[in-house]
């Protein structure tokens, strides 16, 4: 007589249910973790049994009882959808003690019968203990890895975001047989090209993709795992980008003024589609995966600090020029830093000056020694656009750092509402209360 002793740990799957079948010569009895599952086919050497095995099942057992003749084991286990999950093969383990002495199973032909059994999974073996006995109690083993879910599949959120349930499927690279999260998150990092992954909980099978979320996503995938890797940006000076091309700033946030947003692929990539872009002149990116958001305004709506996750970068474009006449004397400042012209000191002159196109605030003091009094300037891009003339707009007050209100119109200097150089819709301007005589500040934010 014999007893085979089958020891499967088993998975959860895609539904309540994995099913076992199972053929052994003569008599059998099958167990999940401890429970008895019945099934006529278990009475009879050459009948199939098939039981259903709770997916959360982490222990199947079989004895098997030959009375003589022949002997061994066949066996598979399949998903909810019929797709093998096991067969007994070489690497399953026997021994003639239920809890001691295993090696590698053999396979045998002494069953033949069983061999021709077409209904059990392809690649199967019949199999028995190495050294016997032929006559007697064999009991045969395989331990598979128990993949329990954890906060990110186990991995750190700076390696991968994992979620749990879900397919990306297709776009595949290779596939293989893994241990675990760790070791399939392992080869995608080492492959070219790989960016994401799935993985079978059951038996840590692993799929390696070359596009984040695969071709296609899908959710209620209760037998897999998907992860994207999170791309690793190494901070460097700039950010990679020369000091012509943008100023960028890591682990900050230029926020909102978007004009639009997409995956990049990297921080060049980012800066290329701005320069690109009608109206573009700043971005964000976050380094985990390149998504660039590009702004219309310098700095962004607000500027946020200790953004780890994001760099953002101003870019350089050629000077705007800003051309000043002031009665009499003027100073011109672009974000607190003093451009100086000759013409600054004269009161009829035309003082031109570069000023960066990354320009927040400029700001002209204009003092008058007696007589007409008036401020008058325009601001242009690097092919002469106008992008700003003294007006409405602009702001003014008898101290440099406070009490600004709305700039007034005064024709009080006709002189400078004949010079043509200035932009059209120009204004001469002035603090709305004066001094008429003495040094008015006006300014502009951008």
């Amino acid at each position: 007589m014999k007893v085979l002793l089958l020891v499967l740990a088993a998975v959860a799957c895609a539904s309540a249910h994995n099913t076992l079948r199972v053929m052994c010569d003569d008599i059998s009895r099958i167990h999940a973790d401890g429970k008895e599952l019945k099934h006529p086919g278990t009475n009879r050497w050459n009948a199939l049994a098939t039981v259903k095995v709770p997916t959360n099942t982490r222990t199947i057992q079989i004895s098997c009882k030959n009375t003589g003749g022949p002997y061994g084991l066949l066996a598979d286990l399949r998903d909810s959808k019929g797709k093998i999950i096991d067969v007994t093969n070489g690497g399953w383990q026997c021994s003639n003690h239920p809890s001691k002495g295993f090696t590698a199973a053999i396979r045998t032909t002494n069953q033949g019968t069983f061999n021709k059994y077409k209904g059990i999974g392809g690649g199967r073996w019949v199999i028995w203990n190495r050294s016997g006995p032929k006559v007697g109690t064999v009991y045969c083993k395989k331990s598979y890895p128990v993949y329990t879910w954890s906060t990110n599949g186990g991995l750190t959120t700076k390696e991968a975001a994992v979620v749990n349930n879900v397919d990306y499927w297709g776009a595949d690279i290779k596939n293989f047989r893994s241990t675990g999260p760790r070791q399939c998150y392992t080869a995608c990092r080492a492959l070219k090209g790989c960016v994401a992954f799935t993985m079978r909980k059951s038996d840590g099978h692993c799929w390696l993709k070359k596009k984040h979320f695969g071709a296609v996503l899908k959710k209620n995938q209760n037998h897999l795992i998907s992860a994207n890797l999170v791309r690793v940006f190494a901070w460097s000076t700039n950010g990679g980008l020369s000091s012509k091309q943008a100023v960028v700033v890591n682990n900050v946030d230029y926020w909102g003024a978007d004009i639009r947003n997409f995956r990049s692929k990297s921080e060049s990539d980012c800066y290329a589609a701005c320069r690109k872009q009608a109206g573009c002149v700043s971005f964000t990116m976050r380094k985990s995966d390149f998504h660039c958001w590009l702004k219309n305004r310098y700095y962004g709506a607000v500027y946020k600090k200790n953004q780890k996750h994001l760099i953002s970068a101003n870019m350089v474009n050629p000077d705007n020029t800003l051309r000043v006449m002031c009665d009499d004397i003027s100073r011109i400042y672009a974000d607190g830093k003093e451009l100086k012209h000759p013409g600054t000191n004269h009161w009829n002159r035309l003082a031109t000056v570069k000023v960066p196109a990354a320009t927040k605030t400029i700001q002209i003091s204009c003092k008058n020694t007696g007589g007409p009094y008036g401020l008058l300037a325009d601001l242009r891009d690097s092919k002469g656009k106008i992008i700003d003339v003294t007006n409405g707009g602009w702001q003014c007050s008898n101290h440099p750092s406070k009490g600004f209100s709305a700039a007034a119109k005064t024709t009080n200097q006709r002189t400078f509402n004949g010079y043509k150089g200035i932009g059209g819709g120009r204004w001469v301007i002035w603090n709305r209360s004066g001094p008429k005589v003495g040094t008015v500040y006006c300014r502009k934010g951008y």
